[in-house]
């Protein structure tokens, strides 16, 4: 004990207020560690540093997460201050018995994570096939035996960017019509008149 109050408590106490900010945040199930950066060297780009839980990188959760760890300290301080409280157990094995709990009060937390972000997770698939006729919009030039992107509004997943080609060159923005879906990417015309 230090002055009074436990190690193990003042860990739990900390960590029980982050988990707390970060619930009430939405940080808990939607927790992203990374950050847009904006870079401007005469185009506008960017980086994307973070990729949600991944910590490390990478999709879905990593459980290695700020949730997941604020759990295991958690979890450890109130193991351990309740066994410091008892008395009688040597202070050496307070910690072990104490980082083991906090493990499986952590492995508790991932598997709880993994579970509500599939639980959120939607099907949002486009069915390539069912865009032709869909108008769209040339994003990145198309020119002939070169693909580019295209923009379509999609009822699945609202506005997506398609790969596509066309047999004519096409300037970004020219209005086209997809005529033909193949795995390659989405072969498309002009609108004629625009």
């Amino acid at each position: 004990m230090l002055d009074g109050i436990s190690i193990y408590l003042l860990i739990a106490v900390i960590c029980v207020i982050l988990l707390a900010f970060f619930a009430v945040m939405g940080g808990v199930a939607d927790f992203d560690a990374g950050h847009d950066i904006d870079i401007d060297m005469g185009m506008d780009g960017g980086i994307d540093a973070g990729d949600g839980f991944g910590d490390f990188g990478g999709a879905g959760v990593s459980p290695l997460s700020l949730p997941v760890i604020l759990m295991w300290g958690t979890t450890f301080g109130s193991v351990g201050g309740i066994l410091e409280s008892m008395g009688g157990i040597d202070p050496l094995i307070i910690p072990a018995i104490a980082a083991i709990v906090g493990i499986l009060g952590a492995a508790l937390m991932f598997v709880a994570l993994v579970k509500m972000s599939k639980m959120a997770q939607s099907d949002s698939a486009v069915n390539r096939k069912n865009l032709v006729g869909e108008d769209g919009e040339v994003w990145v030039p198309i020119k002939p035996n070169q693909s580019g992107k295209i923009v379509i509004d999609t009822k699945e997943r609202g506005r997506g960017i398609f790969t596509a080609y066309a047999d004519e060159e096409l300037a970004t923005g020219t209005p086209v019509t997809v005529i033909e879906a193949k795995t390659s990417g989405l072969k498309v015309k002009k609108i004629q008149g625009e």
